[in-house]
Parts: C-alpha cells; sequence; structure tokens
C-alpha cells in the first residue's frame, strides 16, 4: 500500500479490503488481488454493494467460480464484470462479425502466443513476504502460464471458433430468437433515484423455429440522452425447442455438453427525430 501510495499521493489508502468495501463513498472496486483470494473479496464486495471488475483469471478453481457467479447473478443491480482482455478490444468486435460470415471458409486451426521476456519470481529479505509474493510458483495456488496468461488466447479461441452451438441451433435458417411478452409486473417498486426498472415477464420463446414459454426479468435503465437500454436474462434448455445438445469431438468423451444454456440480450432505444 504504501509503494501505492507513493505513486498515486492524493489517493485514499485502505489497510484492507474490509475498510475499503466499508467506505460509502467507495462504489466500485477492481480486484486484482491473486486468483486464489478473488472469491472472499468478489462476495465481500457484493455483498456490500459495489460494482466489481474482477481480473482474470477469475476465480482458482470451479467451487471458487461457481460461488462468484452465483452471487454476482444474485446481484441484478450490480455491474460484474471479469477482466477478459480480448472482449474489450473494438478490433477484435469487428473481426469477430466477419469471421463468423463465413467469408475465410470453414475454421480449421487456431494458434495463440503471448511474448512476455518476464519472470514471476520476486524476491524479499523476508521469508514470509517472499512465498506471498510468488504465489504464481505455487501449484496449489497459482494456475500456471496456461490458466493465469493463456486464459485471455482460450477465452478468444472459444469465442471466434464456438461454431458447434451456432450450427446445432439453426442458426443460418433461424438468425432471430423472437419473445413474445405475455404478461409485465414490476419487480422492485422499492429501487433508488437512478437504479435500472426491474419487472418480471411471462412470455414465449421461438428458437430454431419453436416457442416455448419462458419466464425473464427485464430491466430497463436510462443512457446518455434520451436513450433507454433494455436488457433481459434467462436460462433455458436446448431440448425444449428441439434441439439436441451436440457431443464435442475432442477428449473421447470426457467431456459432455448440458441441455442447459444461458440467453441474454440487449438493445437500445431511442426517440426519433
Amino acid at each position: 500500500m504504501r509503494r501505492g501510495l507513493r505513486g498515486a499521493p492524493k489517493a485514499k489508502g485502505y489497510p484492507s479490503h474490509t475498510e475499503l468495501l466499508s467506505d460509502e463513498n467507495v462504489q466500485a472496486v477492481v480486484v486484482a488481488t491473486p486468483t486464489h483470494q478473488h472469491r472472499e473479496v468478489v462476495l465481500a464486495a457484493l455483498e456490500a454493494g459495489k460494482h466489481v471488475y474482477c481480473e482474470a483469471p477469475m476465480a482458482h478453481d470451479i467451487d471458487d467460480a461457481r460461488a462468484i457467479a452465483k452471487a454476482a447473478e444474485a446481484a441484478p443491480k450490480l455491474n460484474f464484470q471479469v477482466g477478459l482482455q480480448t472482449r474489450s478490444d473494438s478490433q477484435r468486435h469487428f473481426l469477430i462479425d466477419f469471421v463468423r460470415t463465413g467469408a475465410m471458409g470453414k475454421n480449421a486451426l487456431a494458434r495463440g502466443q503471448w511474448h512476455k521476456k518476464t519472470s514471476w519470481r520476486r524476491v524479499s529479505p523476508n521469508a514470509a513476504r517472499q512465498r506471498e509474493l510468488n504465489w504464481r510458483l505455487d501449484r496449489k495456488l497459482s494456475l500456471g502460464l496456461i490458466g493465469e496468461i493463456g486464459v485471455h488466447q482460450v477465452d478468444a479461441l472459444g469465442w471466434f471458433m464456438n461454431e458447434v452451438m451456432h450450427g446445432a441451433m439453426n442458426a443460418q435458417k433461424h438468425k432471430f430468437a423472437r419473445y413474445n411478452l405475455k404478461e409485465i409486473k414490476v419487480a422492485d417498486k422499492k429501487r433508488k433515484a437512478g437504479d435500472p426498472i426491474v419487472f418480471n415477464t411471462k412470455g414465449t420463446l421461438n428458437i430454431n423455429g419453436k416457442s416455448a414459454p419462458v419466464s425473464m426479468q427485464i430491466s430497463i435503465a436510462k443512457r446518455e440522452g434520451d436513450k433507454l437500454k433494455v436488457s433481459g436474462k434467462t436460462k433455458l434448455r436446448m431440448s425444449q425447442f428441439g434441439i439436441t445438445p451436440p457431443a464435442p469431438k475432442i477428449a473421447l468423451g470426457l467431456i459432455t455438453t448440458g441441455d442447459e444454456v444461458s440467453v441474454e440480450f440487449e438493445w437500445f432505444v431511442a426517440p426519433k427525430k
């Protein structure tokens, strides 16, 4: 902390994350602790009502990842984002649309690289402090190169080459999902000024040319100017829409594809001029 304050003398320092989270003036936090400490800090931040940007990888193991995801899902009024760097690159957003047009043909191979000649090893005159600094070298605490650094390349690979689900949902023929709204009720009548308006809705969702009843929570929030952002999220089963979960072509059957998927959408509305 002392080193950080020397670089930013006007900033306020906190001896612990608990003291920082108790400060009502703090609205959002960046979690940049060692990966194995993410769960404790993220859960505490969400519980304290703070928006959270969590460095990747999100968690040290599956149990921690599930606990974080569950806590974030239970706080729909808070923004939670994992710091997967390529997802924020506007050039990649342009490129992925081009790749998915099929203009380059069928994806066959992807290769990721990360060029950085830097050692993870750190030294300290204090033995205990040196062990803390070198957590990345401890297999019990660190996910190693592929987990701590390669996570960005692995994510980009899945993002760009995820043709399995795209093909299974017959997306070329049925390019749009349609939600026919039948019932809408205000979910939170005690919201604060400026908070999104949240609605519980019921309707029918049409995917793959088939319809099924769906319940979905939708929020409407004001954005810059006169724009409104409408967003929603729900879970459903592919089999509801006549889609058989595709079997992975790798790992000799060691990987299975679940039937349940998460569907999210958002759009912006602005008055005509």
